[in-house]
């Protein structure tokens, strides 16, 4: 069971990394696991699709919003 989830860059990137492992048998090396979340991070950087994110997400707690400065990533963990 997972009690928290992120949304974002740090999503985008593990997201992509799962489905690389899942591919195939040959990317299950270690080394080679290190070397695609490397590549997959740094193509996101370059992409930067995680921009204006603050302007798509809108956080509220007991009803009252949240201010989000220029963010790259939400994650939240809820302690139960």
């Amino acid at each position: 069971m997972n009690n928290y989830f992120g949304i974002g860059l740090d999503a985008k990137i593990a997201l992509e990394f799962h489905n690389k492992r899942e591919e195939s048998e040959k990317t299950r090396s270690r080394s080679r696991l290190f070397m695609w979340y490397g590549i997959l991070g740094g193509k996101e950087l370059m992409h930067r699709t995680y921009r204006n994110l603050d302007q798509r997400i809108r956080l509220e707690c007991d009803g009252v919003p949240i201010d989000l400065p220029s963010l790259q990533g939400f994650f939240c963990f809820s302690d139960l």
